[in-house]
Order: structure tokens, then sequence, then C-alpha cells
């Protein structure tokens, strides 16, 4: 097995960066439990589907490179309109390194959630397709435990008339590094991205989420929430680029965190960049400490401080549970959302 380095990896994380040990590790096959879904729309041989060139510049040849060394590792998702409505994908491995595929054919309507649990050092590359008119919802739900290394590179192009929903819960781990960009390359493409976190005592959090508007009338919305404590050290990207070609697109990105310590360390980066006249850009980040009179009020019904915390907490996050929609994958990540509460506040 090849050794890299961190930076030979493409893995030049200087805000939130990775421990020596998260690098190299013995890699192995790894194929996810189907918890629900078509078995047979998981194809396990190297799958060749050429990203268009809108992609050149997102792929860090150091990274791709780190994964192709690794290509027998991942999987492959073709989603047709006979396979299942819903995939659910389960990972409980120590040593994950992912090379994976995910296409959705024309004007098909599907959801993929993959779960991440266990104690685990993950090196993920997932490039998805959404073609003509189709619909991905994808949910990426991560609760490894306290010790575990987190990193997760998603790169997605969105065709004509297609959508693509993203909800990502980051729970657990001690170094979470997640990214996400998004092309939408046709005419009203859609991506609507979600994403939830929690950090506490020493935790690091590297969160990037970037919309690439292409396509004319094209429509993004950026979501991120969280919640720290401790000395918990958290970064959180949202991007939005208007091309050449996307007039009457539209664009928001919003960050709303909550700081349970003094010592959190918290930085928004909203961008917002723009080379076509007629768009519609909006930005912003709201960050505080929770509302001391909601809190007077909860404790004045009988509740204690902690309980009041946790309502508050719960009610934050609760616009992004109810996206997942699957019950069952809803009341595991109640239950997640609960454990790591009561391990921040």
């Amino acid at each position: 097995m090849t050794a890299f380095t961190l930076e030979q990896a493409g893995l030049n994380f200087k805000r939130i960066p990775l421990p020596e040990e998260a690098m190299i590790h013995p890699t192995k096959h790894i194929i996810p439990k189907v918890k629900l879904g078509d078995l047979n729309a998981l194809v396990h041989d190297v799958l060749v589907h050429p990203l268009k060139k809108h992609f050149d510049r997102s792929l860090g040849i150091g990274y791709d490179t780190y994964i192709k060394t690794h290509k027998n590792s991942g999987y492959q998702l073709w989603l047709k309109k006979e396979s299942s409505k819903q995939f659910c994908l389960h990972f409980d491995q120590t040593e994950i390194i992912e090379n994976n595929t995910i296409i959705i054919e024309p004007y098909v309507t599907k959801t993929v959630i993959l779960i991440y649990d266990h104690e685990m050092i993950h090196h993920g590359m997932t490039k998805i397709v959404v073609k003509e008119g189709a619909s991905l919802k994808l949910v990426k739900l991560q609760n490894t435990s306290r010790n575990s290394i987190f990193v997760d590179e998603n790169l997605i192009e969105v065709e004509e008339n297609g959508k693509i929903e993203i909800i990502d819960f980051q729970i657990g781990g001690k170094r979470n590094i997640v990214n996400y960009e998004v092309n939408l390359l046709g005419y009203q493409a859609k991506a609507e991205m979600q994403s939830a976190y929690l950090g506490s005592n020493e935790d690091g959090i590297d969160i990037s989420m970037t919309v690439n508007h292409f396509g004319k009338k094209s429509e993004s919305r950026i979501l991120g929430k969280g919640v720290l404590s401790g000395h918990a050290k958290k970064v959180f990207r949202g991007t939005l680029e208007f091309h050449d070609g996307s007039a009457q697109s539209v664009g928001k990105e919003e960050e709303v965190v909550l700081l349970l310590s003094d010592d959190v360390n918290a930085d928004s980066i909203p961008a917002l960049m723009c080379s076509e006249d007629d768009v519609i850009g909006e930005h912003g980040a709201s960050i505080g400490q929770v509302d001391e009179e909601q809190l007077f009020y909860l404790m004045s019904r009988g509740l204690s401080e902690n309980q009041s915390k946790l309502l508050i907490i719960e009610s934050a996050f609760s616009e992004i549970v109810q996206a997942v929609e699957v019950d069952t994958v809803k009341e595991t990540l109640h239950k997640w959302i609960e454990e790591g509460i009561d391990y921040v506040v």
C-alpha cells in the first residue's frame, strides 16, 4: 500500500488540522450493509462515468489520486425507476476508505440514507450525478465515537430540472472534515443543503458547502445549524458562486450557531461571488448564547436548567430532522441527538 502524507493526499486543513494517525491505515474492501432498498442496485465493480468539465476545478488531484489507489473500497449505486424508492446503507467498520459513485436516472425520485456509527477512521469521496428531471435526497448521518476521525468529500452535478437535497448530521467524532460541492449545470437545476452539528470538549469541525450556479434560473439554499460547548473549534464555509450564463438564478445561505461556552472558537465564513448580473444572492450568520429569557420561561414551568437547554437545542434542530422523513431513521436520529446533547450540555 502506498503511503501518503496529509499534504500529498491534498488534505491541507489549516484551521482544523488532522492528527497524523488519521492518515495511513490498511485499506479494506468495504461493502455497506443494506438496511433498506434493492441490493441489486449496488454495483461493486469499478464504474467509469466521466463527470462534466465543470468538475475539473473542484477535483483536487492529490486527494483524487489517493482515493483512486483504493478504488475497490467503494460502492456504485444506480438509481433507476424500477429500483426501490428508498435506500439505507449502514457502515460500522473501523477503517473505511471509500471511492463511491451515485447516479440517478432521468425523471426518477429517490432517497439515499448513509449511516456511519461505531469507532472509525473514515476517508471518503462520493461523486453524484443527478440527471435531467431527477430528484435525489441524500441523508448522511455520522454518529461515530468521540475518538473517531471523519473526512468526507462530496462532488455533485445536477442537470436540467434536476434537484439534489442534502441533509448532513455530524453528531459524533473528534475531527470532522466535511465538504460538499454542487454544480448546478442545467436550466432550473436546484440544490437544498442542510447541515447540523454538535461539538464539545476539544472537538474540531470543518464544514464547507459550495454551490456553483451555471444554469439559468437555478436555485440553491444552504442552511447550517450547530451547537458548541467546551473548547470546541468550528469552521463553517457557505459559498455561492454565480457563473456566466446563470441569469435569473437565486441563492441563499444562512448559519445559526448556539454557544454553550465562552471558550468555543466558532468561525462562520459566508461567501458570495458573482460574474452574472441578473441574480439574487443572500447570505448571513447568527452566533449567540442560549436566550436567557427563553431559558427562564422554561425553568419557571418546572424544568431544570439542563432540561430547558435540551429542549431549546432539540427545537433548533427540528427543521432539519423533520426533513429526513423516514420514520425509523428519524427515531434513530432523535435518540442520537439526545445522547449528543447530553454530552455537550
